[in-house]
């Protein structure tokens, strides 16, 4: 059985919506519906949701896991995985990045600078040249 529509509040102005939005707004459809934020009046309404970067990290890495290496004991390796987005931290020591099953870029700061690499594909290892960095953020394309 289909979900019932969601009622539309009583007090809601639709009336910047076209016929096509307004259908879709009183449809059970998936979908975004923006607000002006000063007054509430509905704006827009388009098909489908926000997308959510769903980047997520632990502290081991797994097969296909973008992985920060530690270069040092007891610092974890820290590995991500999922979908796009950024995971920003401060991982000491790190001596290199494989990027795994994933298109990412890793950034880092070393001796005064804060430098990013340019978004490596899958299967590539990116070392410092036998320097460790602090890694400060992981992107996943």
């Amino acid at each position: 059985m289909a979900a019932a529509p969601s009622p539309i509040p009583s007090s809601a102005d639709t009336s910047a919506l076209s016929p096509q939005q307004l259908e879709l707004l009183q449809s059970d459809t998936p979908k975004t519906i923006a607000l002006d934020p000063q007054t509430g009046k509905v704006l827009s309404v388009t098909e489908g949701g926000i997308a959510t970067p769903m980047i997520s990290q632990h502290s081991i890495c797994n097969s296909g896991d973008f992985c920060y290496k530690s270069g040092q004991v007891p610092y974890a390796d820290q590995g991500f995985y999922g979908s796009a987005g950024t995971k920003t931290g401060s991982w000491l020591f790190r001596s290199y990045f494989s990027t795994g099953s994933h298109t990412g870029r890793a950034c880092w700061t070393y001796s005064g600078s804060s430098p990013c690499s340019g978004p490596w594909g899958p299967n590539n290892t990116v070392t410092f040249s036998g320097s460790l960095v602090t890694g400060t953020s992981v992107t996943l394309y």
